[in-house]
């Protein structure tokens, strides 16, 4: 089973296309192919996914399970002594019921986009945080200051023209036909989107990539309340942490200081209207596995693209 974890995505990516699978291979004429021919013969990549491989098969089973016990408690047919358990169930059966979910429309997101819509002065502050293990000392939690999420998958995209067009193509698609359902008019449908991934990009240019963050090492700043407060002269980060925390904090662990030492180029009154529209955007995907059939199979739409995959995930997989 080891050995065939790589499953497809493996064969896929490393094996020449032009080469069949070879049922009589040997160790010594092919070696990933002897160990693992019987699995490959008998594997299939999934309508919905871009790979097959040990983890797939092992998450699938598990997700089976969870299901039927789920459904289970949901019917009454077994039950669980868990603290919070009965609020989880009946946030799930409203989740799943998508009959409500059509008959709701997409009424229940335009309050949050109005909301949005209705900044008129000060300056919308995009970064976010979280707790996490002190890395200094890994029996405490320490609060992580952390720069929004871009849209694209890796920031190297962005310096790729080719495959930055084949990323973000059907994500503006999707985004506009997003916004057109949602009541937007297709002029400011297309404003909205053309700015907010104008502002993605901005966001880029201080991120860091997949490769930066894969080295531990390299997320590692402790900050103190003068130094994150010093890195906006509009606002003072640290005093908004803290209000939301209720409490002081000894540091604040920084683990993409680039954003944040740049933070005046990126959050700035002349990208005002760019962030907004980011925002939008961002908030009409966040959005968009609970609302009608019709809308989350658009933004299902995007992640097709990418991946390749011949079926949207379905919407049971998505509660």
């Amino acid at each position: 089973l080891a050995l065939a974890g790589g499953g497809f995505w493996a064969y896929k990516t490393f094996v020449p296309q032009e080469t069949p699978i070879d049922k009589n291979a040997t160790v010594a004429s092919n070696f990933y192919q002897a160990v693992n021919k019987d699995w490959l013969l008998k594997a299939k990549i999934p309508a919905d996914s871009p790979s097959i491989d040990s983890f797939y098969t092992l998450d699938e089973d598990v997700k089976g399970k969870l299901k039927k016990d789920i459904k289970n408690l949901g019917e009454g047919k077994e039950s669980s002594d868990i603290t919070g358990m009965s609020e989880f169930i009946t946030f799930y059966k409203a989740a799943s019921d998508y009959k409500q979910r059509e008959k709701d429309g997409l009424e229940p997101l335009k309050p949050y986009l109005k909301e949005i819509e209705d900044i008129k002065e000060g300056i919308p502050i995009p970064f976010g945080y979280d707790v996490g293990t002190n890395a200094e000392n890994t029996s405490q939690k320490q609060i992580q200051l952390t720069p929004p999420s871009i849209l694209l998958p890796d920031v190297s995209i962005y310096k790729d023209e080719a495959s930055k067009k084949q990323y973000l193509t059907p994500i503006e698609t999707a985004t506009q036909k997003a916004l057109e359902m949602l009541g937007y008019s297709e002029k400011n449908s297309k404003r909205i989107v053309k700015e907010a991934l104008e502002f993605d990009e901005i966001i880029a240019k201080y991120s860091l990539s997949n490769e930066e963050m894969s080295e531990s090492k390299n997320l590692v700043h402790p900050k103190t309340a003068e130094e994150i407060n010093a890195y906006s002269g509009s606002f003072k980060l640290y005093d908004v942490i803290k209000g939301i925390m209720g409490r002081d904090l000894e540091t604040i662990n920084v683990p993409n200081t680039k954003y944040f030492e740049n933070y005046s180029k990126v959050v700035n009154q002349d990208n005002f209207s760019k962030i907004k529209s980011w925002m939008l955007v961002q908030e009409a995907m966040a959005a968009s596995n609970s609302l009608t059939e019709d809308y989350r199979l658009n933004f299902q739409s995007i992640s097709m693209a990418i991946m390749g995959t011949q079926k949207p995930i379905s919407k049971e997989d998505t509660v």
